[in-house]
């Protein structure tokens, strides 16, 4: 009994399954993968489920004989990591798995599990389809779970909430989450849209939504379904390449604030009167430089950002390393205003902007600030602190270096 497969295709199917594998989990089976093949479709699949959540591929392959086994997930993948490329044969016998390359210098003999682990299949699961959408939008609306929160205590922010919306001819899909201290909403156009799950939405844990950017390339295919009244299953398909890889899990019972979200940005939006110009890559070099004073030390390193005049500036807090003053290139508009900012959550809400990033706020002191890039919306929270306090710029005069420098030179005698 035996099964033969690209080494490549076994390779990325087992990289995918130890996503969701848990060595140390607490559920026994966590660690194992169950293999299937099917003569008649020849086709193997690849599952593995860690009690919440289950990724499943679909090789095509040269199947001998109907098998199923179990075997260690991680044994397996660095094992088939090893090898070189080309076929890799699984040979099933009594006392376990044989591994052996298509030019028969690699033959490894693996234990397999035994049977009383059981890992449920995706495959044959009822389904109702909800929409579909390309992979490259499906991973923009998936940035939003940078901003969901890693609080366990707090299992409503630790989600990503999805909506499917018609605002007018066209479906558009919202991805919302926030951490309690940031927001976003990411918006992207879906392929189609089933008419039932217009203006629905499923409420995603943020540790499946990671799982979809680690799995969906950009030109893949998803298709998300319903399955029951509490699971769902995501599709990612690629007729290129011949991917056929699905995901599961249940729905998340906590809800973020959805409503709060929506009207924070919108307020915010609507009562800025300071708007931000300045290039993406400057505001990350920016950051860097705040970074450079924290130093190894145990200070607590904060960004100041100031508008004055239509000049953007800003400032570290005063370190055991110093302080930075500095000006951002850039263009500003609107009355003075000034905030002290997380410049963690500076840095993330910035890896989303285009080119250039373009960002407002209310001059009220306290008050959020909102970045506005290509289909994605980030409202970053000030930093409330009262040690924290105001930043003195001093007005330097700008040091420039000759254009020209004449060269002399100095005759030697021969």
């Amino acid at each position: 009994m035996s099964i033969t497969l690209s080494r490549a295709n076994l390779y990325e199917a087992l990289i995918n399954a130890a996503r969701v594998s848990e060595k140390s989990g607490t559920l026994a089976a966590a660690k194992f993968a169950r293999i299937e093949a099917k003569a008649a479709e020849r086709t193997v699949m690849v599952t593995t489920f860690n009690g919440q959540t289950a990724i499943e591929s679909v090789l095509a392959g040269d199947v001998a004989d109907d098998m199923l086994f179990y075997v260690d997930v991680q044994t397996l993948l660095k094992l088939v990591t090893a090898m070189p490329e080309g076929a890799i044969t699984l040979a099933l016998k009594k006392n376990g798995l044989t591994m052996t390359t298509g030019d028969g210098k690699h033959k490894n003999d693996l234990k397999t599990g035994g049977s009383d682990i059981e890992i449920p299949v995706i495959a044959g699961s009822s389904m109702t389809e909800m929409a579909r959408i390309s992979g490259i939008e499906l991973r923009r609306l998936a940035r939003a779970v940078k901003f969901a929160s890693t609080d366990e205590a707090r299992p409503s922010l630790m989600t990503v909430h999805v909506a499917f919306n018609k605002p007018g001819d066209n479906v558009i899909a919202v991805a919302s989450a926030t951490d309690g201290f940031a927001a976003i909403q990411a918006l992207a156009p879906v392929v189609s849209c089933a008419k039932t799950a217009v203006q629905k939405a499923i409420t995603f844990p943020a540790s499946f939504v990671a799982l979809m950017l680690d799995t969906v390339r950009p030109d893949d295919l998803v298709t998300i379904h319903r399955s029951g009244e509490n699971r769902f299953i995501v599709a990612v398909t690629n007729e290129k390449t011949g991917k056929n890889l699905a995901l599961a899990s249940t729905e998340s019972a906590a809800v973020p604030p959805m409503d709060s979200i929506a009207k924070m940005i919108k307020s915010t939006k609507e009562e800025a009167d300071v708007n931000i110009e300045a290039g993406t890559s400057a505001l990350e070099n920016a950051i860097d430089i705040i970074g450079a004073y924290t130093g190894g030390s145990n200070d607590l390193v904060y960004l100041f950002l100031a508008v004055n005049d239509g000049t953007i500036r800003y400032a570290s807090n005063p370190t055991d390393n110093g302080q930075c003053r500095a000006i951002l290139d850039g263009t500003a508009s609107g009355p003075k205003a000034s905030r002290w900012f997380n410049p963690g959550m500076v840095r993330k809400a910035v890896s989303l902007m285009p080119e250039r990033t373009r960002a407002a706020m209310p001059s009220k002191p306290n008050t959020p600030i909102l970045f506005m890039g290509d289909n994605v919306r980030v409202m970053l929270a000030p930093v409330n602190n009262a040690v924290l306090k105001e930043v003195d710029f001093e007005e330097a005069a700008a040091v420039e270096l000759p254009l020209t420098q004449e060269a002399v030179a100095e005759v030697v005698a021969a």
